[in-house]
């Protein structure tokens, strides 16, 4: 198991959340209001490393549909890759993510191992995905989608 982390100096976010600072949609002026937090405040962001192949595949899908232009797509793909989300894949994070899919019913290991990092470094897991947080079921306190209205 990683070192873990103080909750307030580590994250671990996902696609869901990374997607609303890169593309006009519905919170992302508020997403965007934690993402400036989080950078004056120094905090290190953590994915797994299927983090760029999700977030570049919404923005091809946004191009390839017209909704973006597709060198505003590739401009958004290297303002992501400037974000400086550490990827990290310990030991055992497909295991753990297959363990975590399997006792919350998720059809598929992408989300789960968003979870599964987080478990495995002890961080918060940030992520607009209502139906991940209500599958997981975890404390509040584990899970946050930092743009809910309390």
């Amino acid at each position: 198991m990683l070192n873990r982390t103080r909750y307030e100096d580590c994250v671990c976010v996902d696609a869901s959340l990374v997607v609303k600072w890169l593309v006009s949609e519905p919170d992302s002026m508020r997403a965007l209001d934690v993402l400036e937090e989080w950078i004056g405040r120094g905090v290190r962001m953590i994915a797994p490393p299927l983090l760029d192949y999700e977030v570049g595949s919404v923005l091809r899908k946004l191009a390839a549909r017209g909704v973006l232009e597709v060198d505003d797509a590739r401009q958004r793909l290297h303002m992501f890759e400037s974000l400086g989300i550490q990827h990290m894949h310990p030991p055992f994070l497909l295991r753990r993510a297959w363990e975590i899919a399997n006792s919350h019913s998720l059809y598929t290991i992408y989300d789960a191992s968003y979870a599964a990092l987080s478990e495995l470094t002890g961080t918060r897991l940030y992520t607009c995905d209502r139906a991940l947080i209500e599958a997981l079921n975890w404390s509040s306190d584990l899970v946050i989608n930092p743009l809910a209205t309390a």
